[in-house]
């Protein structure tokens, strides 16, 4: 595990940290209207759970949370995860098992009818054996069993990293509702303000009742999807405490999350790296060495073991013999060895094909996630840095205009409604891009890691 924590690290500074960095810029509402959020009709439930939950970690639910706290959680408490934890450990029980000698074989023999010899009769023989396997074989097999200790430890790691995926994705989600109804309530606030000013002019007779009733209307679409968005937040709280393994029930405090300054990547920066960290490849690989191992294993089955005894005669009145022996087996039948030789080399093909078609699916996976990652940069880019400054810019001028008559009523309501749409696909296009993050963490086989990189040119 140190060498694959090396080349991540390695791999890192060479520059891929621009992709993954976690600097930390401008959220998108101000502190005042999320204020009004969490303590509207969202009321923060207690949560129940059995009495050993609550007493350990009811903490998760009186705090405000980052991803990496749910994350640590699941890591901790996911059966799954533990499962394939318990299988690594089993594995390395098995060392031990394998690179020791077979038992020691003691024979008794009874002689039924007495031998008799000049010194007395021989009544009874007792032996002892020791089957030594030929020379190598048994560090071979050791060899074999660390490998599987190896691929274990690929299916943990592959493990965790799918949990990481799919906490991270369901954290995304529940922030992005919670940006959501800040958005959608600064958009009635700015509603009611315009309600004031156009029941204003309705009374001087410079607008009708028919543009009071239709900002009327919108405000109450935009009260109906905030409420549908209360509701909806329970649901997301259900599923994110259910993907981190806990049976806690209620709703999770509004997590603590900053935006990271995510950049683009290049499809190019993330190729070489996959072999050396996509568990899936490196698995494949670790079964083909080791099936290698068994190939020399079953190049030593063609030599013989060799068992070495010592063996004693109770001889009645005389002295008991001992006598030195030593058998073997004799492997014949070479077409059973031949036949198990070309199985390992068969084996060691189809890892190869498997590897291979494994490595371009993937390729075509991160591309393809890597272009929707990039778009989705992109397109908040230029919500964030166009379209909402200038949509802002127009609705301040033209509320200055509608105010002296120089403007309709519906120029400045599409404008406003123009500018919750903008605001609503900054922020769906920035949850997209962190969800494409955690996928393609997924596929080249990162871990979660939090670095705190400063990227000044950007």
């Amino acid at each position: 595990m140190m060498v694959f924590n090396d080349i991540i690290l390695e791999n890192l500074k060479k520059g891929l940290t621009s992709w993954f960095a976690l600097s930390l810029i401008f959220t998108t509402a101000c502190t005042t209207t999320e204020d009004k959020i969490e303590s509207a009709d969202i009321k923060t439930h207690e949560v129940t759970t059995n009495s050993k939950v609550k007493q350990q970690e009811k903490v998760l639910t009186l705090k405000k949370l980052e991803l990496k706290d749910f994350l640590h959680y699941a890591y901790q408490h996911n059966p799954d995860l533990a499962s394939k934890e318990f299988r690594v450990s089993a594995a390395r029980e098995r060392v031990s098992q394998v690179n020791t000698l077979p038992d020691p074989r003691i024979t008794y023999g009874y002689f039924f009818e007495e031998v008799q010899t000049r010194t007395g009769p021989q009544e009874q023989t007792l032996g002892v054996s020791q089957t030594f396997p030929w020379f190598g074989k048994l560090s071979l097999k050791e060899k074999q069993q660390i490998y599987e200790i190896d691929i274990a430890q690929e299916h943990y790691i592959d493990t965790k990293l799918a949990i990481g995926e799919k906490v991270s994705k369901s954290f995304y989600e529940y922030i992005y509702l919670k940006e959501s109804l800040i958005i959608s309530q600064d958009h009635l606030d700015l509603l009611k303000l315009f309600e004031d000013t156009v029941n204003a002019r309705v009374e001087t007779a410079e607008a009708t009742q028919a543009d009071l009733l239709q900002l009327q209307i919108e405000s109450s679409q935009i009260k109906d999807r905030i409420l549908q968005m209360k509701s909806l937040r329970n649901v997301l709280s259900s599923k994110l405490l259910n993907t981190i393994g806990t049976d806690e029930k209620g709703i999770i405090p509004w997590p603590t999350h900053e935006r990271n300054l995510l950049s683009p990547t290049d499809y190019k920066e993330i190729v070489p790296m996959l072999d050396e960290l996509n568990p899936k490849l490196r698995r494949l690989d670790l079964l083909k060495q080791k099936e290698e191992v068994t190939l020399e294993v079953k190049d030593k089955d063609y030599y013989p073991d060799i068992t070495l005894g010592l063996e004693t005669i109770d001889v009645d009145g005389g002295d008991n013999p001992v006598r030195g022996t030593v058998s073997f087996n004799i492997p014949i039948w070479r077409s059973k060895l031949d036949a198990a030789k070309r199985e390992s080399e068969l084996e060691i093909e189809s890892l190869n094909r498997e590897a291979e078609n494994l490595r371009n699916m993937l390729y075509a996976d991160i591309e393809y996630k890597i272009f929707q990652y990039n778009d989705a940069l992109r397109k908040q880019k230029l919500y964030k840095d166009e379209l909402i400054p200038k949509a802002e810019q127009t609705m301040e001028l033209i509320l200055t205009s509608y105010k002296t008559g120089e403007k309709s009523f519906d120029e400045v309501y599409d404008v406003i409604n123009k500018l919750l749409d903008f605001k609503l696909a900054e922020t769906r296009e920035y949850t997209n891009a962190e969800v494409y993050n955690a996928g393609l963490i997924r596929l080249i086989g990162f871990q979660h890691r939090y670095l705190e990189v400063s990227h000044e040119q950007n």
